[in-house]
């Protein structure tokens, strides 16, 4: 079978799965943090690495901090450099670093507060017996590579639903069958499309976001549209050609018996010491009450 896969200029590209190499072992966890590039996880999150080797022996394991994701971004993505040193958090970081990591080497991106209670189904069966359970030969060179089989189901992307009204799908846990699979780069052109749109347009909203304090809190807040999930359900919404190549992962997969999402709330930094001293001289810096006591009659 061949997928005419979207290119993000509108095009369409013939793109056959034997061209993507898979990599369904590999599992990646971002550290970002900016004041120490070369940090890893913290120790509240090192439990829950553990317990995905402890659960699932033969799983590659990598930790990618923020050295390592600007080294990935100067070298594979140059034209997501910009893109990169615009984002105001860590967790936006992270979730253009998500992709991009999933785009050049394939396997299951978790974030660092999901623990790991029992063996995940497929970092634990070989990759013949994937194969033969999605009923291919992997001795047979005209036959594309099956995806990953969950629940009796075989996809080539699994992701996780959303227990939220406002997104359809999570970026927690995000598996790709494939290496390349240029589902994760039309997302990553969504959260480079989300910045431009914010830098390009000038009018009475697109003023706030620009603005040195109010900018930042805004974009702080809608963190789940400038380059979260709502960026993934963007792409579904309009390239219908993925649809049939994604599965979700069940309940099992987020707050279940299998994995567990503790929702740290790592996304919404307002509270950490460091982004109160921040904001604090902004106040001063920017003269915020005048500023927004003039806005104010302006706009009402």
């Amino acid at each position: 079978m061949q997928y005419a896969l979207p290119l993000t200029d509108g095009d369409s590209l013939p793109l056959s799965k034997k061209n993507m190499r898979r990599a369904c072992k590999v599992m990646h966890l971002i550290w970002i943090d900016p004041a120490r590039p070369g940090a890893s996880l913290p120790s509240r999150y090192l439990e829950n690495k553990e317990s995905w080797k402890r659960h699932n022996p033969g799983a590659n394991v990598w930790i990618w901090t923020e050295k390592d994701v600007v080294s990935l971004i100067a070298r594979e993505f140059p034209e997501f450099e910009n893109v990169y040193l615009r984002l105001v958090t860590p967790i936006q970081k992270a979730d253009l670093a998500r992709l991009l990591i999933l785009y050049e080497h394939g396997g299951t991106y978790v974030d660092c507060d999901v623990l790991c209670k029992k063996p995940v189904c497929f970092l634990n069966c070989n990759e013949k017996e994937n194969i033969e359970r999605c009923g291919g030969d992997d001795h047979d060179d005209n036959h594309e590579e099956p995806g990953i089989v969950y629940n009796g189901e075989t996809r080539d992307i699994w992701l996780v639903r959303s227990p939220l009204f406002s997104e359809v799908y999570q970026n927690c846990l995000m598996t790709s069958c494939f290496v390349r699979d240029p589902f994760w780069r039309d997302v990553a052109e969504r959260v480079r499309f989300n910045m431009e749109r914010i830098d390009q347009h000038s009018n009475s909203a697109t003023f706030w976001w620009k603005h040195h304090i109010a900018g930042y809190v805004l974009r702080v807040i809608y963190t789940t549209q400038l380059t979260g999930p709502a960026c993934i359900d963007r792409v579904l919404a309009e390239k219908s050609v993925y649809h049939a190549r994604i599965g979700t992962f069940g309940s099992d997969y987020y707050q279940g018996d299998v994995l567990w999402h503790a929702e740290s709330g790592e996304w919404c930094p307002f509270l950490s010491p460091r982004v109160l001293w921040h904001l604090l001289l902004s106040l001063i810096r920017a003269k915020f009450i005048s500023v927004v006591f003039h806005s104010s009659l302006t706009i009402f």
